[in-house]
């Protein structure tokens, strides 16, 4: 991120101008901008003779930004998208103003048009950003990939490091399209069960050229036995009616029903599952797109797996279908990342039944039915498998949540509610609170009694670290009743307590209830391990989670990254279950030891949980990274890591796409 100055003495005003954009009607820059005064900065766009013009002005979160400037989140909706009408061949002045400086940025259209056109076809970083990041460990590194595996492996190697992710994901989806023949094989594939899959689309108002291309989709797939079921809460309009009548003549599988009124998103779904008579229901929107062998590798799992639950990966496509983005790999069910975000989403399959006997979408939660509702299917479903395939096609749009967050605030909520209502179902004593991170949040669970608390600080008692690590248990240990030990190693063996935290010397605890949280999570029945994340001296991601590559090795993730980093679809800020983890932070049941001689840990009974919002620090000496590498516990997987994507490079654990 580069961060602009204003001038040569101290400055009090940072910003950044992360992304410029234009089209026919508009220009709209997007970045940040914070004032170590603590005051709001104003933003103002001027005309080549000094006049004010209109702008549209939208305040947008970047706790990111304030956590690194500030050191905090004091100004987290720092962020801004602003958006105002220009005259091609005229000129510009964007200006931040605090109460102390100012900062002005002169901006001709034809100039930016040609910048943005430029910057599209743009397949690589910036070479001052290569150059910053190519260390000599790096070119030894490169040398020795140039030596024993040749140019074509160096080349793979630089594309990997220095390729735009946009683009990245691009030519990995060119590569991954279906060929011809494959789709003919696919559709001349005879399954020994062929149950027939409801599509349920809700509609209102939705635009023609949409609505046929959704249909198109529909109409693609390689897997025939398919019933399309639209319900239209359009009262007023006739496009979508006059569509689906001409789609009809040629196709039978589509069923329509115009409705006497709108019953919005939740009630027009349920009509229209009225029609379904299939023995599985898939959700699509009304602008979305699937994937043409979407529902062929639906019913291969229904076939091979017995699945009650199905979801795939998915993307985000440009309104003119030209540009695929944003793909969300996401891990095999993950109950725990469920519940800080809808990561399955689309494309989402359950039986039929399963939705019936539920009683379908429920009104109250709209803008989070779908979340509503797959909680109350996984709840009841004993089988449940992801594809991972991109097999789903989300449409970026101006009013799409895909592409605003803050489109739709209301749904954010409703998500919240969704989580307290499934916690209350299935027993969790718990408070579910918004994270900065619009459509993530953070569940903190209540602790079913104050239990003793075994405390191993992996070190030596005359290692300064050690001392400075009982020091803070003593001053954070939320009055949990406890006993301290210190070893070299992770002995258990004179440990009194249900429940051991084990923490390397020079890890400190740096707030009230963090042991408490830490505690309940620990508590709850599923659990046998709670993970921390650790910042180093630099304040800069010394452990957040790890994963077990093909090799069964472990991986860390996030390592060396800066606080306010979110990661991969926000994985470095919400809890979820891991398959490995550190015994630098990590508090384990007792019971999960199968012996106390060898750490062996039970993992078949219980899941790991890495939660990020419980934050510590390494206040020691600076280590090398030898000596950084602590010993870790992992559930093995011989065939790739579950709560990873076999489509991202496992054996870096950087959640980069997999060539």
């Amino acid at each position: 991120m580069k961060v602009q100055k204003t001038s040569s003495h101290k400055t009090t005003l940072y910003h950044s101008i992360d992304r410029k954009e234009i089209n026919a009607q508009k220009i709209t820059l997007i970045g940040w901008a914070i004032s170590e005064t603590a005051q709001p900065v104003e933003i103002v766009v001027r005309d080549a003779n000094g006049n004010k013009i209109p702008v549209e002005y939208k305040k947008m979160l970047r706790p990111d930004a304030s956590m690194t400037m500030l050191g905090d989140e004091s100004q987290k909706e720092c962020g801004f998208n602003v958006s105002f009408s220009y005259k091609k061949n005229e000129r510009y002045f964007f200006e931040l103003k605090s109460d102390s400086e100012s900062w002005i940025m002169r901006l001709s259209a034809a100039k930016l048009e040609r910048q943005v056109n430029k910057e599209e076809k743009r397949k690589y970083q910036p070479f001052g950003k290569i150059l910053k990041h190519l260390t000599s460990e790096q070119i030894k590194k490169d040398g020795k990939c140039l030596i024993r595996e040749g140019v074509k492996s160096l080349r793979r190697e630089w594309f990997l490091r220095y390729a735009v992710p946009a683009y990245q994901y691009e030519k990995w989806y060119q590569e991954h399209q279906m060929t011809e023949e494959e789709k003919r094989v696919q559709m001349q594939h005879h399954f020994d069960y062929a149950p027939t899959i409801s599509i349920i689309v809700p509609t209102y108002l939705t635009p023609e050229l949409f609505l046929r291309q959704m249909i198109d989709s529909v109409r693609a797939q390689t897997y025939a036995n398919w019933q399309l079921c639209i319900a239209d809460g359009g009262t007023e309009d006739t496009v979508v009616e006059r569509i689906v009548s001409e789609y009809q003549v040629q196709d039978n599988r589509i069923f329509y029903q115009k409705l006497a009124e709108n019953k919005n998103i939740s009630g027009n779904s349920n009509e229209a599952l009225k029609m379904a008579a299939g023995e599985y229901v898939a959700l699509l929107d009304h602008d979305d797109l699937l994937a043409p062998n979407a529902l062929y590798e639906v019913v291969k799992v229904i076939q091979n797996e017995n699945a009650d639950v199905i979801y795939s990966d998915e993307d985000k496509v440009s309104m003119d279908l030209k540009h695929h983005f944003d793909p969300h790999f996401k891990p095999d069910f993950n109950m725990d990342l469920l519940r800080s975000n809808n990561y399955i989403c689309h494309l989402f399959v359950t039986k039929t039944d399963y939705i019936k006997e539920i009683g379908g979408w429920r009104g109250e939660f709209n803008g989070a039915q779908d979340f509503d509702l797959i909680f109350r299917c996984v709840e009841r479903a004993k089988r449940i498998y992801h594809i991972p395939k991109i097999l789903y096609h989300w449409r970026m749009h101006q009013n799409s949540t895909a592409a605003n967050p803050e489109s739709k605030l209301y749904a954010y909520e409703a998500g919240l509610h969704a989580i307290e209502e499934h916690l209350k179902r299935v027993g969790e004593a718990a408070k579910v609170y918004m994270t900065d991170h619009l459509g993530y949040y953070r569940v903190e669970y209540i602790p079913s009694k104050m239990e003793l608390l075994s405390i191993v600080v992996i070190g030596n008692e005359a290692e300064r670290e050690t001392q400075a690590t009982i020091d803070s248990i003593e001053q954070y240990h939320d009055g949990i009743p406890h006993e301290i030990m210190i070893r070299e190693d992770a002995d258990i063996n004179e440990c009194g307590g249900k429940y051991i935290l084990f923490l390397k010397a020079g890890v400190v605890l740096t707030a009230e209830n963090t042991l408490i949280r830490w505690l309940a999570e620990c508590q709850r029945k599923e659990i046998g391990a709670v993970s921390a994340k650790v910042y180093d001296q630099e304040n800069r991601i010394w452990y957040c989670g790890a994963i077990v590559d093909r090799n069964e090795k472990v991986r860390p993730l996030f390592q060396g990254a800066p606080k306010g980093e979110i990661g991969y679809f926000s994985r470095a800020k919400v809890q979820q279950n891991i398959s490995a983890v550190s015994l630098a932070a990590v508090m384990i049941k007792r019971e999960c030891f199968k012996s106390q001689e060898n750490m062996k840990l039970q993992v078949q009974k219980y899941q790991f949980v890495l939660d990020p919002s419980l934050e510590l620090v390494y206040e020691g000496s600076a280590m090398r990274e030898e000596q950084a590498q602590t010993p870790y516990i992992s559930l093995a997987y011989q065939n790739g890591d579950i709560n990873y994507n076999p489509n991202l490079d496992d054996l870096h654990g950087d959640f980069k796409i997999m060539f």
